[in-house]
């Protein structure tokens, strides 16, 4: 893993395109062992105020911490992400919705109560609400949740 990330590193350095950080991130491989250090690197990128070094960080944790050994620490930190910037915002709503599918028990909520701002949460709404992999219920309940 190591030398992956090293290598992400430099390429972060150059990438000035939302969809060049998700291609290369979203097909990362990483072995369950190195999860513990993947962690410290997303946290890394979440801390850095960068743009799509942020967003890479929560595209970490949307594939790979949604499980559950991590779901309640991943819905903590990305409560406490700033989404000033555009494509932050999108990949903090994205990882939400994926919350939605893969834990709505925790994730739903999580987002009644977060403390994200208005367009990021209504973001992951929207996002739940065109998705088929979430019920006709939960798209209904998350409507009211619309700020």
């Amino acid at each position: 893993l190591g030398t992956k990330l090293f290598y992400l590193d430099k390429y972060l350095g150059v990438a000035d395109n939302w969809s060049h950080i998700d291609s290369v991130v979203m097909t990362l491989k990483v072995k369950k062992a190195d999860l513990p250090a993947l962690y410290e690197k997303a946290e890394e990128y979440l801390s850095s105020g960068k743009e799509f070094y942020v967003r890479t960080g929560v595209l970490f944790l949307m594939k790979h911490f949604l499980t559950d050994d991590y779901i309640d620490e991943t819905l903590s930190r990305l409560d406490e992400i700033s989404c000033e910037k555009y494509y932050v915002s999108m990949a903090v709503a994205w990882a939400l919705c994926e919350a939605i599918v893969k834990q709505p028990e925790k994730a739903i909520p999580f987002l009644e109560k977060t403390n994200l701002d208005r367009e990021t949460v209504n973001r992951a709404i929207s996002k739940c609400r065109d998705s088929f992999r979430i019920s006709d219920e939960n798209k209904a309940f998350l409507k009211t949740l619309k700020r």
